[in-house]
Parts: structure tokens; sequence; C-alpha cells
């Protein structure tokens, strides 16, 4: 995914999304939170998205970095933080809107919650 040249804008962000997803089931935090600050970027620099998919690749790059980083303190902070932090983000996935991959988000949080009982 990282050598292919994109020629429709709606392949490469795809692409992007399935690679920030991927590297964030495999573990791979320094490659996931660069593709996050680079895709960020591009969305930024890019004059051919529309608003909406703007917010919507915003919102997917800001919520899997905060669900990532839960994900990665889990043995770091107290069973009431993490909670907290837990319920934090199923309300911030609910009022935030357009968030693309949603249902994949929602699965990351249900693994988070199984992860600390």
């Amino acid at each position: 995914l990282l050598q292919v040249e994109y020629t429709d804008l709606r392949y490469n962000l795809d692409a992007k999304a399935l690679l920030l997803r991927t590297y964030y089931d495999m573990d791979e935090e320094v490659a996931m939170l660069s593709l996050a600050d680079a895709f960020r970027q591009y969305i930024k620099r890019n004059k051919e998205m529309t608003e909406y998919q703007k917010r919507g690749y915003y919102n997917l790059i800001k919520i899997s970095r905060i669900t990532y980083r839960l994900k990665s303190n889990i043995g770091f902070i107290s069973q009431s933080r993490w909670n907290s932090g837990v319920e934090k983000l199923k309300d911030k996935i609910i009022k935030t809107d357009p968030i693309f991959n949603i249902v994949w988000l929602q699965e990351k949080i249900k693994e988070l919650e199984a992860l600390k009982r």
C-alpha cells in the first residue's frame, strides 16, 4: 500500500485508512502515529476533498489515536481511570459525526472493554 501510486482520490484515502487500521491491529505504534500525522497533513493540503470527507477522516484519525493510547496504557493506569477513558471514548463516538470506519472503531472499543475486566 505504501508503494502504490493512486490516481483516484478515493482509493488513496481508503488505502491510507486501511493502513492506519492495519498498523493499529499489528501494534505498530510508531508507524501508526507517523501515518496518522502524514494522513492529517495530506487531508489538510488536499483541495479536491469535500469538507465532509475531511471531517470524516480527521475524526477517524483522532479517535484511532485516542483508542490506541488507551490500549497501550492498559497496564499503567488505574481501573477507574481506564473505565473513565473508555466511557469518554464511547461518548465521543456517539457525539462525533461523521466518522469513517465507525464500525471498526466500535469493535476496537469492545476489544478494549474486554481487556480490562
